[in-house]
């Protein structure tokens, strides 16, 4: 199964082509290494597969119904946040709820009913599954030992 067919795809800047007359496809089950010298044009090929840049000539040919996501390669974080709310900065439902949750059981002033509403919640979206996993990965990633670090600390 085909999910990306990229034909002859070129971008120029001033008539001096960067990405010239690409052609590949990736298909279900490959695994993909993108690797080239600085200044070759990985970056500019990732930003007219994601359409974020126009492209000079070519053509670039999904699947129907794929989704696709990125991450960026300079992320656009808060210096002084810690790594750990970095982690859970997302509107992803469980992290937004187990976010919550961290606040309102540091508050000895907390409604009791909200409380339970927020734990039913939490149970309802697995949240408790969600942070085993992000768990997981933090141990397995090795970044224990940052959590409490701001992101101005890191390299």
């Amino acid at each position: 199964m085909q999910y990306l067919k990229v034909t002859q795809l070129t971008k120029s800047y001033s008539h001096v082509p960067l990405v010239d007359h690409v052609d590949f496809t990736i298909s279900a089950g490959q695994k993909i290494a993108l690797v080239a010298r600085n200044g070759a044009g990985k970056s500019t090929l990732m930003q007219l597969l994601l359409g974020n840049i126009d492209k000079t000539d070519g053509d670039i040919s999904w699947r129907k119904g794929l989704r696709i996501a990125s991450l960026a390669q300079e992320p656009d974080l808060d210096p002084e946040m810690l790594v750990l709310d970095a982690l859970f900065a997302t509107d992803y439902p469980p992290a937004k709820l187990l976010k919550q949750y961290e606040q309102v059981i540091h508050d000895p002033e907390a409604d009791p009913a909200h409380v339970q509403a927020l734990l039913t919640e939490m149970d309802a979206q697995q949240v408790w599954s969600y942070e085993s996993k992000v768990s997981q990965i933090i141990t397995q990633l090795h970044l224990q030992d940052y959590l409490k670090q701001t992101i101005a600390t890191l390299s």
